[in-house]
């Protein structure tokens, strides 16, 4: 009661929010160490669905808390934090939901397939978790503007560098539109000077839409190849490794 007259004054009418989801953070000794506000600029009522969505995200935020309060990897408990921010947020749109989560179990499949040490595979699973958290940043109509939505990359690198534990994971985010044949951005890099980490997130990232596009996993990386867009030694790899003949499950 105390906590909801207190966001419903000043704060929501700074903020310009009609309603909003207040859940409390509590700890395991019953201590209230804060509360995980999902708002709306609309006059509206949660759904179920939304509810469920924000009563997870706050579970894991208390997880991660404790696990700080406890001395475990302060590293480990920002990304907790960070992807429960990110789940939250694709989770609005049916088109997004489990994006991050999805390019991030790609890109570890293919990172395994090139055989890229237990310790960097993780680092790139986590940067492509990652990977569009500058969307977070970014207003819906900004969102929707094709030549805006760019700035997404560099705003992601300048998060995660504020993050001591996260820093390393910057240039993997940075780069993960640049294209192969240098017509990506944010910084019009070919080939090879490409990271590799970011060349890996690009051919995860973008299999889906291709995939959508032509059916036929097969035939998805093809076009992807074609395009001249991504790495095709990558693509050889999901092609020949990830999504054989004997394993056609996207």
């Amino acid at each position: 009661s105390e906590i909801k007259e207190a966001f419903m004054g000043k704060v929501a009418e700074r903020l310009d929010i009609n309603s909003a989801l207040l859940i409390p953070l509590v700890l395991n000794n019953k201590q209230v160490t804060g509360v995980l506000a999902c708002m709306d600029d609309r006059f509206k009522k949660f759904s179920q669905e939304e509810i469920k969505i924000c009563e997870e995200i706050a579970s894991r935020i208390i997880k991660a808390i404790s696990r700080i309060e406890k001395n475990i990897s302060e590293r480990e408990s920002y990304l907790e934090i960070i992807k429960s921010m990110i789940d939250i947020f694709e989770s609005k749109n049916i088109a997004t939901r489990d994006h991050s989560k999805n390019v991030s179990r790609l890109a570890g499949r293919i990172s395994s397939a090139l055989e890229i040490p237990k310790e960097e595979e993780q680092e790139i699973r986590n940067s492509a978790y990652l990977h569009d958290i500058g969307k977070l940043g970014l207003t819906e109509d900004i969102i929707i503007d094709k030549e805006h939505i760019k700035s997404h990359p560099v705003i992601g690198a300048r998060i995660v560098s504020m993050v001591q534990e996260l820093k390393k994971l910057a240039p993997a985010i940075r780069h993960h539109h640049e294209n192969w044949n240098g017509t990506g951005y944010p910084d019009g890099l070919q080939g090879e000077s490409i990271p590799l980490y970011s060349r890996i997130i690009s051919v995860a990232n973008n299999y889906e839409v291709f995939l959508k596009e032509y059916s036929i996993p097969s035939l998805s990386i093809d076009k992807m190849k074609e395009s001249g867009m991504f790495d095709p030694d990558i693509c050889d790899v999901l092609k020949n490794k990830i999504f054989n003949d004997s394993n056609q499950k996207a």
